[in-house]
C-alpha cells in the first residue's frame, strides 16, 4: 500500500503528525490471505502535495481519500483489498485436500500365528 500525505491544509507535517505517520508504520498488520509479516509489506508512506486530499490510500488501482489520518480505516482497506486486488499473486492458495482413498490392503501373506510343528514331533 502506497499512503501519501500532503502538508498544506492538513496536520501530517507537524511533530504530532509524523509521529502518527511512524505508529501507522510501525502497526500495519500481516497481510490478510498470505500472513507475511509487515516488515515485508510495509506500507510506503510519502509526502505529494500534489492532491486533493490530506492522505491517500493506493492500493492496485484503488484510492482512498482521507481527510485524517484513520489507521482503523487504512487497516480495513489493507486487510479487504491487500491481497485479493493484487495483480502479483505473493502466495499460492491453499490446494483442496482430496477425498480419502480406500486403505490398500497388505501385499503378500500375513503370517501365520499358530506355532508350526517342529520337525521330528506329531
Amino acid at each position: 500500500m502506497l499512503l501519501l500525505y500532503r502538508c498544506e491544509g492538513g496536520n501530517a507535517c507537524t511533530d504530532d503528525g509524523q509521529r502518527a505517520l511512524r505508529a501507522f508504520f510501525a502497526q500495519f498488520p500481516n497481510s490478510p490471505l498470505c500472513n507475511i509479516p509487515a516488515g515485508s509489506l510495509s506500507p510506503v508512506v510519502a509526502r505529494f502535495e500534489e492532491m486533493k486530499w490530506p492522505y491517500a490510500a493506493l492500493l492496485w488501482g484503488q484510492v482512498l481519500p482521507l481527510e485524517t489520518l484513520d489507521s482503523a480505516a487504512l487497516d480495513a482497506f489493507f486487510l479487504q483489498q491487500g491481497e485479493r486486488s493484487n495483480p502479483e499473486k505473493l502466495c499460492t492458495p491453499p490446494s483442496p485436500t482430496p477425498e480419502p482413498t480406500g486403505t490398500p490392503g497388505p501385499t503378500g501373506t500375513p503370517a501365520s500365528t499358530e506355532a508350526s510343528p517342529t520337525p521330528g514331533s506329531s
